[in-house]
């Protein structure tokens, strides 16, 4: 037996940004619009106003989001939403944007926020949470294949130096517009942190015990599709075809974490970032040939199958390697030293109390890991 939900209705391929108005005026009159001000999104802000206004949509902008999202970002945009009574938000970006925006949605009907009260409250993507006040419905438009943020109901903020997850299954858009044309003209470091952190949702929604036949069969595809054409569209990254590859891998991967949830890496890839402000993806990567390392005797029969999607003639003994020369490959092959994390962020990271509360092993399993990342 086993549970599948994935109420987001997709709308996928080029160009498909310009049905945003019409997609996005079921839901009421007034929007939010939650972005990034970087001049590169400019243009598709822009863009996107103006189909939302073309339908008679009153648009506010909200532009203030930030890597690593805190929640006073998401004090100011909901303070917006507030003030304008909007009634959707529509989420332009990166996993930042959409989880700002998903941030803002739960939280504009509630009158006085307790922010560590909704973590402690809304901590498991296995429970199917009521809604104990309105939240407002919203539309994604994902310019990065890699957060999945997109298909997931789950919401990461930093508060103070830790990056926090909550839950709830109205976090998931209503709908998302995912359009490769807006891919390709994401840099090259991005595009490898992305796309590896789309192999790793399904990585790890594949080993994690509450996956199932059906969300392993996104899993799968999601490995094999990042694992053929992450190398393709770093030599050839104009190319639509291939950036919908990977925007479909992300998709895929998005879908298998919200219904397997994570492992190891996440969490610990979530104190790097959240000590040293490294990105996402580049934190995951630099945890993930040891945890393949320290992961092996408890996981030798899935990492036998991963190791096999690279090479058929491969097994789990080899994947270390492989995922090390992957790794390489792209670019993304780095210790924490490489990254300039100093003695005393690293003491913080292998001493952060988060460790003694992870499900997926003992604490010395995972200052293991992060010894060997060092």
């Amino acid at each position: 037996m086993f549970n599948y939900y994935q109420p987001t209705r997709i709308h996928f391929g080029a160009d498909r940004t310009d049905e945003i108005g019409k997609i996005a005026k079921k839901y009421g009159t007034k929007c939010l619009v939650v972005s990034t001000n970087d001049v590169f999104l400019q243009p598709l802000n822009q863009r996107v106003i103006h189909n939302l206004s073309a339908e008679q949509l009153e648009v506010f902008h909200f532009d203030q989001v930030v890597p690593n999202p805190t929640i006073e970002i998401v004090e100011a945009g909901r303070q917006m939403a507030i003030s304008n009574d909007v009634d959707f938000i529509v989420a332009v970006g990166g996993g930042s944007s959409i989880d700002t925006a998903k941030s803002i949605a739960f939280t504009t009907k509630i009158e006085t926020l307790d922010w560590p009260r909704i973590f402690d409250t809304y901590s498991s993507h296995k429970i199917d949470y009521a809604a104990d006040h309105d939240i407002l419905p919203i539309i994604s438009i994902p310019t990065t294949s890699g957060t999945g943020s997109h298909v997931t109901q789950a919401a990461v903020l930093s508060l103070d130096k830790d990056k926090l997850t909550f839950y709830h299954p109205s976090l998931f858009s209503k709908e998302a517009i995912i359009d490769p044309v807006l891919m390709t003209t994401l840099p090259l470091r991005m595009t490898s942190a992305t796309a590896f952190d789309t192999f790793t949702h399904a990585f790890e929604s594949y080993v994690n015990g509450n996956g199932s036949y059906y969300s392993r069969i996104d899993s799968i595809e999601a490995m094999k599709l990042v694992i053929e054409y992450l190398p393709k569209v770093l030599a050839d990254p104009k190319n639509v075809d291939y950036r919908a590859k990977l925007a479909l891998a992300d998709t895929l991967g998005g879908k298998a974490l919200a219904n397997g949830g994570a492992h190891t890496p996440h969490p610990l890839s979530e104190i790097i970032g959240g000590i040293t402000n490294i990105a996402h993806g580049v934190a995951l990567a630099v945890v993930y040939p040891a945890y393949i390392k320290h992961s092996l005797d408890n996981h030798r029969d899935v990492f036998d199958v991963v190791a096999k999607l690279f090479d058929e003639t491969k097994n789990a003994e080899d994947l270390e390697s492989i995922i090390t020369d992957f790794l390489e490959s792209i670019d993304l092959y780095n210790s924490l030293s490489d990254l300039d994390v100093t003695d005393e962020q690293f003491e913080e990271i292998v001493n952060h109390p988060v460790l003694n509360y992870l499900p997926f092993g003992s604490v010395e399993y995972f200052v293991n890991i992060l010894n060997d990342s060092k």
